[in-house]
């Protein structure tokens, strides 16, 4: 046997080896981007429902404020048509 084959023979035995180490390299990098996405997932789904929140209350103070209004409309439009009926 020469030296070549004696090389490629030493290398298909490693060869396990060494993609077994590939593997387990990449599936660390893959849980690890896994873990990172998850944390970014929740953060996204916190801020998600917190601008959920915000909208309900402008919407409630929308409704608030239109409200009001509408009840200062009403009372200028009797104090309007109460002013031409003493004129």
């Amino acid at each position: 046997m020469g030296p070549f084959t004696a090389k490629l023979k030493m290398m298909a035995e490693d060869l396990p080896s060494i993609v077994s180490k590939a593997v387990e390299e990449s599936n660390k990098k893959l849980q690890d981007e896994n873990s990172m996405l998850q944390e970014s997932n929740r953060l996204i789904r916190i801020e998600a429902e917190k601008l959920s929140c915000i909208l309900m209350m402008a919407e409630i103070d929308h409704s608030r404020l239109e409200d009001a209004m509408g009840a200062e409309l009403r009372g200028a439009r009797k104090e309007a048509s109460d002013l031409c009926q003493k004129l």
